[in-house]
């Protein structure tokens, strides 16, 4: 079964406790603050006096990159401390600890790579490095959020630099591959393959991210930020996968025995796919899932559109939890009530939360954002605090 992400991810609270920069006493009393007043945290911790505002930033900052597998949590937690103790920004903080340099090489690396190859501009690279520094996403990952990068050019691009990195191509052959990919729209592979480079993998073989995502166990974008992850960490996409916390080692195990039998031809790429789906779901092995595999049928739903798509949007942004989603769902149908009754009414999402969700579910129809930027924006409002639409203008997808 899926691992629980949460469990694997560092809380920005217990960051600053074990940074020394506030007591667990101090975070508790504001905890409550927040719970009482529907506030963001970080806002009662700054108006409080327990941080500055350059203190919440650098611990979000490290909490995002902690969280994205690209900071190591003993590192992070000494980053902080530097921060407090000897009044540097985090950049210099981490520059003393010797990580910033390595990270950044790489992702300017990847930068240089999207400009010479005529994939982003200048300004489009500036505005996305300096988003990535903030939020502690990876580059690829946000350049696609900001709308620079389709999520196909991005992955190519990854690609190149995964071949580049191995010594498979030369640095001309990537970026004239990249830009042909950028232009027409097929795979970086075909252009290498159609300039003399031996041929990379077989057509019906699936790249271990590319099966995780064709399964919907993994999305396009957080496959992104592993991929770029495990460059810059010199570690394999399954590892980062499995520590990231979007995926069981069991399932990484069925995953690459699949990819076997794909390339043995005893089995189709789409039934590997739904044999797959299943062993995330039962835990079982390849083996046993084959000996019974039978296609899932999805529940039908049978709440009203309008609810339905209130508590699909509000679980997207993970306000609810999937065990809480059945339990609202199974007894929303008898009760006579709206979703937005129940979740007020039951003390399951505030007020603020559901009016951000709605606001974003304008935005959604409407085309102006996608889930996945929804759930960026979401979360940089969550603990900035203002209003959500400030938050959209700030990150460029809102006019001002």
């Amino acid at each position: 079964m899926k691992q629980n992400k949460d469990k694997k991810q560092a809380l920005i609270g217990d960051l600053l406790v074990r940074a020394d920069l506030i007591t667990r006493r101090g975070l508790t009393n504001c905890l409550n603050i927040a719970s009482q007043s529907e506030s963001p945290i970080g806002q009662v911790l700054s108006i409080n006096g327990f941080v500055t505002e350059e203190e919440l930033n650098a611990g979000l900052r490290v909490q995002a990159l902690i969280r994205e597998r690209l900071l190591p949590e003993d590192k992070g937690i000494q980053a902080l401390s530097y921060v407090r103790t000897k009044k540097y920004s985090l950049d210099e903080a981490l520059d003393e600890l010797g990580w910033k340099s390595e990270y950044y090489k790489f992702t300017r690396s990847l930068g240089d790579l999207l400009i010479d190859s005529g994939t982003l501009d200048a300004d489009q690279l500036d505005k996305g490095l300096s988003a990535s520094q903030r939020s502690g996403l990876p580059l690829a990952r946000v350049l696609v959020l900001q709308g620079a990068l389709s999520e196909f050019v991005a992955y190519a691009a990854l690609t190149a630099q995964t071949l580049l990195r191995d010594d498979k191509i030369a640095r001309d052959q990537a970026v004239g591959a990249l830009r042909l990919t950028k232009m027409h729209g097929d795979s970086l592979e075909d252009y290498l393959e159609f300039g003399g480079l031996r041929k990379i993998r077989p057509d019906h073989i699936l790249r271990l991210g590319e099966f995780f995502v064709l399964a919907e166990l993994v999305s396009e974008l957080d496959l992104l930020s592993a991929v770029e992850t495990g460059l810059a960490e010199a570690k394999p996409i399954g590892q980062i996968l499995v520590e990231s916390g979007l995926v069981g080692e069991n399932v990484v195990e069925a995953a690459l025995d699949l990819q076997d039998l794909i390339r043995a031809n005893k089995i189709s790429p789409n039934k590997a796919v739904d044999v797959l789906k299943r062993c995330d779901e039962t835990g079982n092995s390849v083996a046993e899932e084959l000996e019974n595999f039978v296609a899932e049928v999805p529940a039908e739903n049978d709440l009203p559109r309008e609810d339905a798509r209130l508590l699909e949007l509000v679980h997207g942004l993970s306000f609810l939890s999937d065990s809480d989603l059945r339990k609202i769902v199974s007894e929303l149908k008898g009760s006579g009530m709206n979703a937005e009754q129940y979740l007020v009414e039951h003390k399951l999402v505030s007020t603020s939360r559901l009016e951000a969700a709605k606001k974003c579910r304008v935005l959604l129809e409407g085309g102006v954002l996608t889930l996945e930027q929804s759930i960026f924006a979401v979360h940089m409002w969550l603990w900035s605090g203002g209003e959500l639409e400030d938050v959209l203008r700030e990150i460029g997808w809102l006019q001002r």
